[in-house]
């Protein structure tokens, strides 16, 4: 290659460079366009790692709809899954917002390690048959929280009824 007066065989650069032999600056729009969005994503990706969830919530209704009781009051069964991120053994609880037309039947108070999840499950009962209200699905609201911190997740549910 040089004997014919190059410096080499391969050579990197734009084809206005290598056939016409202009320089080009790095500095272009779309290099800045490059650049910008590079940025941006790092950028992003470093502000929602400092967004830690306090723990993880996960509700799922059952595959029975809603039963009604002998005393005409409609029940609702969901699956509770919690998976505690923290470093440290937490305790989940949880209370519900509506507690004029609803109730919790059951569920139990979970104790987690650090890392672990929980799968519990949740029923709900109206207090009433319901009959004032006239949707099928009626939103509720439950928090879970922890005993040892202040942490709470707020959850919406929808209970069924005939």
């Amino acid at each position: 290659m040089g004997k014919l007066g190059k410096s080499s065989l391969i050579n990197w650069g734009s084809t206005n460079k290598v056939l016409n032999n202009k320089n080009i600056s790095i500095f272009t729009k779309k290099n800045i366009t490059y650049f910008a969005s590079l940025f941006l994503s790092i950028f992003l990706a470093f502000f929602f790692s400092l967004e830690k969830e306090q723990f993880l919530v996960n509700v799922n209704k059952t595959t029975e709809l809603y039963k009604i009781n002998e005393d005409k009051k409609i029940v609702n069964n969901y699956i509770l899954t919690i998976h505690n991120t923290q470093d440290i053994p937490l305790t989940f609880d949880i209370k519900l917002k509506d507690e004029n037309n609803f109730r919790i039947k059951r569920f139990e108070e979970v104790s987690l390690e650090a890392g672990k999840k929980a799968k519990k499950v949740l029923i709900i009962e109206s207090l009433n048959d319901l009959k004032d209200i006239q949707n099928k699905n009626i939103p509720i609201f439950i928090e879970v929280y922890t005993k040892e911190k202040d942490f709470k997740v707020i959850k919406k549910l929808n209970f069924s009824k005939p």
